[in-house]
């Protein structure tokens, strides 16, 4: 037969002195335990012990621990996941530094299929306004070709898209010969890296630039396509 009667504070005691034994338990898992090894069941239930038990360790934000011996500084969940082996794949969180007073952002030009009256324009205002920072925010490439939704076959246009955008950068580098420059890939240049991923993957090891050859190749070697550029190029 269970307890039939305890008193607050036996009760109080019972749970510090488990607490103490178990210090790492979820709340529930040990009420459960305190239920079954004291048979407590009448007098009181699991839901209410893992109250008390929350109560003294002060996982609720109403509530302060009452016992700093119980504090769990990352909770139970940081413990819980803590030992979750690491993915496979490395993600440099690393802030980019960008070390200017007037930055020119151009995005979604989408060579070969661009304005160039806007470009024109974009161009003239950032010389204008003493740009020392050019972010080329995504799609500046179209790559078209390797869409996976319909395509139009007149815009299907690979190579003339990347000639443009060379003969765009030579005259970014001339016009702006100190600005710091960063490229910051879209899901229109993605195109072209999933594309050599499905139809070419013995290449994707092919050098050290990336991981895949092509255009992270082009833009962190600019000199292997003839254009003199000092400045740091990151994507």
């Amino acid at each position: 037969m269970g307890i039939t009667t305890v008193s607050r504070e036996d009760l109080r005691q019972i749970v510090i002195h488990e607490l103490y034994a178990h210090p790492k338990w979820p709340s529930m898992s040990l009420a459960k335990h305190i239920m079954s090894e004291y048979k407590l069941a009448g007098v009181t239930t699991a839901e209410k012990l893992r109250y008390r038990i929350r109560y003294l360790r002060g996982n609720r934000k109403e509530h302060q621990p009452r016992i700093k011996d119980f504090i769990r500084p990352d909770g139970k969940r940081t413990d819980r996941w803590a030992s979750l082996p690491e993915g496979f794949r490395e993600i440099d969180w690393t802030p980019l530094e960008i070390h200017a007073r007037t930055t020119l952002v151009l995005s979604d030009i989408h060579f070969p299929n661009h304005d160039k009256a806007a470009l024109i324009a974009a161009m003239r205002h950032g010389k204008k306004v003493g740009a020392d920072c050019i972010l080329l925010n995504g799609d500046i490439l179209d790559c078209n070709a390797y869409s996976r939704w319909p395509r139009d076959p007149h815009q299907m246009m690979t190579m003339p898209g990347f000639r443009l955008f060379y003969d765009f950068f030579e005259r970014l580098i001339e016009d702006f010969p100190r600005a710091q420059v960063i490229y910051k890939f879209g899901n229109h240049e993605e195109r072209w890296i999933h594309y050599l991923w499905t139809h070419g993957p013995e290449l994707c090891l092919a050098d050290d630039n990336g991981g895949f050859p092509g255009l992270d190749f082009v833009l962190k070697n600019p000199e292997a396509i003839g254009i003199k550029v000092s400045n740091k190029i990151k994507d």
